[in-house]
């Protein structure tokens, strides 16, 4: 609004200057304000003010003199000399009418500047203990600064959050070693006795939650999503279910190598592009859009860079890497799945490193097991899940993607007992597998504190997590 008023009056200026009524060679510097009452209309200039000194004039005949310059315009309903010689202006109801289709053809884009100079501006804030007690100074500071990232952003600019996490990866690593080593403790078990040894944990949801991210700044930016309709919906395209194992694939082979994951979102989203065209999807995202995605996605690519695991080779050799998954069909479906449902799809895609080192711990849940576990784990603290991730899966997703599984149809097609037959590359690999029975609840007495866990439900637990950790350590042996 004030950049309309203020190219009126430049060109106001020029025409008068050129009609020698105005002997000033350019145009100086003025103020466009909202007059304090609104009976002097939608917006005030002093330029006539500032134009009185070097013209020798007083201020309301240079305003009557840039009035008469001043361009014809159905946006303006009328101009008056006010004061010392104020011009106000009184905008038409066509110029607000404009702005109002103006505002919803550009949707979220609308009130968002072009900068004359696009920066590319890190902007640091924070630096909160992940192991550590959190204060309400830690809260302060990632509300303003998200917030001053945020108005750069909008302003235009490409916006790097910089949010140091104390090498929260490597912390988070020591302390949940540290918990379960307690917890082993407490019972009286070794993790050797459990054929474990520190555990590196690789998982796909990180990945989800990162696509529902893009899905979700897409929409918000008015562009077709890529992933998912709806916060509610199931992937657009299945195939993606293999991005999310390329992604992984991509982990695994990173550990014992990768010091450092950088916290890019540029790299981020070239990461998900290059697993998509392994999965065979190509939906490259450029322009504008990749630039508003790249910006709306800075703390996420933070986040992740943070959780991946980092350990040195040497600690690689004693830790027992685990891969969590869950794959899965409709409710009412029945195996073989089609591609690319199922465990069986996505186990075949997974690397030949994996799968010449890979055993199978299936937890067996029910359907309705699985859907009521699903809603505590979206649910954190004392009623929900123990979990650190605290993350849960829409209930259509729940019925549409693990409404069954093929793990049983996979054991049983298996040419040798007690294996998976996975084909991938051309060979054929027998995976170890075992099933951790879970349909009736044996775990969840641990969300409380040690000293109410009840003795027969630990001992229960033990004898049949040790048995199934035995039989697939005896078909790696």
């Amino acid at each position: 609004m004030k950049e309309f008023i203020r190219s009126l009056l430049s060109e106001a200026f020029e025409k008068a200057k050129e009609g020698g009524e105005l002997k000033t060679s350019d145009l100086p510097p003025l103020a466009i304000e909202v007059p304090k009452d609104a009976a002097h209309g939608d917006l005030a200039s002093n330029l006539a003010l500032v134009l009185a000194r070097s013209e020798g004039r007083p201020p309301r005949q240079i305003a009557d003199t840039l009035i008469r310059h001043l361009p014809k315009s159905d946006d303006v309903a009328s101009i008056s000399v006010a004061g010392p010689g104020f011009l106000n202006f009184k905008l038409a109801p066509a110029f607000w009418w404009k702005r109002l289709a103006e505002a919803r053809a550009r949707g979220a884009r609308f009130g968002r500047p072009t900068p004359a100079r696009r920066q590319k501006i890190q902007v640091e804030f924070l630096s909160a203990n992940p192991t550590g007690p959190l204060t309400v100074g830690h809260g302060r500071n990632a509300v303003l600064g998200d917030s001053i990232a945020r108005l750069l952003g909008a302003a235009g600019h490409a916006v790097v959050r910089e949010y140091y996490f104390n090498n929260a990866g490597r912390q988070m690593q020591v302390l949940g070693d540290s918990v379960r080593a307690r917890y082993l403790e407490h019972l009286g078990v070794r993790r050797r006795q459990l054929h474990l040894g520190p555990t590196v944990q690789l998982d796909d949801y990180p990945y989800v939650h990162l696509m529902r991210r893009v899905s979700t700044e897409q929409r918000r930016l008015e562009a077709p999503p890529a992933f998912f309709e709806s916060e509610e919906a199931p992937f657009l395209d299945p195939r993606d279910w293999l991005t999310l194992i390329h992604l992984v694939d991509e982990d695994f082979a990173g550990l014992g190598r990768v010091t450092h994951h950088p916290a890019d979102p540029s790299g981020l989203l070239d990461r998900l592009e290059e697993a998509r065209r392994l999965a065979g999807i190509t939906s490259p995202m450029t322009g504008e859009e990749r630039t508003e995605l790249e910006q709306a996605l800075a703390a996420d690519a933070v986040d992740l860079a943070q959780s991946l695991p980092t350990p040195s080779r040497d600690e690689l050799r004693e830790s027992t890497i685990l891969i969590e998954l869950a794959r899965g069909g409709p409710e009412g479906a029945a195996p073989p799945l089609p591609h690319p449902f199922g465990y069986q799809h996505s186990l075949a895609a997974l690397s030949t490193a994996i799968l010449d080192r890979a055993s199978i711990l299936y937890v067996w849940v029910t359907p309705e097991e699985s859907r009521r576990r699903n809603r505590e784990r979206a649910m954190p603290g004392p009623e929900g899940d123990a979990s650190i991730l605290h993350h849960g899966v829409p209930e259509r997703v729940m019925r549409d993607d693990y409404g069954m599984d093929d793990i049983e149809w996979l054991s049983g097609s298996s040419p040798e007992p007690g294996t998976i037959a996975i084909d991938a590359g051309g060979d054929t690999h027998l995976l170890p597998f075992t099933r951790f029975d879970n349909r009736v609840d044996r775990t969840s007495f641990l969300r409380a504190d040690p000293d109410r866990w009840p003795p027969d439900a630990i001992a229960t637990l033990h004898s049949e997590l040790a048995g199934a950790l035995d039989t697939i350590a005896g078909g790696r042996s």
